[in-house]
């Protein structure tokens, strides 16, 4: 039976798995769990991705802003709401709500998201008009306080008053590679806090996370991981392979 609900809800409770050293609700994790949500959404919809990958099309997540108000620890209930909020150009925009569920914080917002995504030709490895997609979405637009503004996110801009260093360098394996046999979204914040320093981490509390992807990159392609000094709050990255070429860019916005 299909369930053409406008809003997705989802929920979980933070495993070991999705915990860091801190007992904290792991960045890729957060991401991981609202690209899951995103799928059973559309999926409930009667879209199974397995028949998009057959037709050779699928979703590319072009930008994430995440705003983090407070992270979960480890055991504790969470739960993701999502929404469709239809399509603008080639780009297609998707809400989240993250939200405390549970006796004692149930309810309580803890992180709200904002996406964009394309929809893509996997063989010719072009962007495809919303008309080509051929199911029907449910929409939902904000109404409440709690949902977020209207305007459009823009592309990630590093300031030029803050320069890059190399971090580290990472070759993309099995354990990065998604359905789509790329690297998938979720693992570039791990790429990120990669490049910080225990030290660093020890201290600080993470606020947002902001990501823009330029280009796809798929097994054996190696990326160089920069990243600029601490400073307001703030940590920028960028993504380059071997031919120089920006695979994303990313800021860390944190407290501490």
């Amino acid at each position: 039976m299909l369930m053409k609900l406008e809003i997705w809800k989802e929920d979980s409770t933070v495993s070991s798995r999705d915990a860091d050293y801190r007992g904290q609700y792991r960045l890729s994790a957060i991401l991981e769990a609202m690209q899951k949500a995103a799928d059973s959404h559309i999926e409930a919809a009667g879209v199974e991705i397995t028949d998009m990958l057959n037709q050779g099309m699928a979703w590319m997540l072009m930008s994430v802003d995440l705003d983090i108000r407070q992270v979960p620890l480890l055991h504790e209930a969470v739960e993701i709401s999502t929404w469709n909020r239809g399509a603008q150009g080639v780009q297609w925009r998707r809400d989240f709500n993250l939200s405390y569920d549970g006796i004692h914080k149930g309810g309580q917002v803890w992180a709200v998201a904002r996406t964009l995504w394309t929809l893509v030709d996997l063989r010719k490895r072009r962007i495809l008009r919303p008309s080509a997609f051929p199911y029907e979405l449910p929409v939902h637009q904000p109404v409440t306080a709690e949902e977020l503004p209207e305007n459009l996110l823009e592309k990630l801009a590093i300031p030029e008053s803050f320069a890059l260093q190399l971090a580290h360098e990472w070759t993309v394996r099995y354990s990065g590679i998604d359905a789509n046999g790329h690297l998938n979204n979720a693992k570039y914040a791990d790429l990120c806090l990669d490049a910080m320093l225990r030290e660093e981490l020890d201290c600080i509390t993470l606020r947002g996370f902001r990501i823009t992807y330029f280009q796809e990159a798929a097994w054996g392609d190696q990326i160089r991981i920069f990243r600029t000094e601490k400073r307001d709050g703030q940590v920028f990255f960028r993504g380059e392979n071997a031919e120089e070429k920006r695979l994303f860019e990313a800021c860390l916005l944190f407290e501490g």
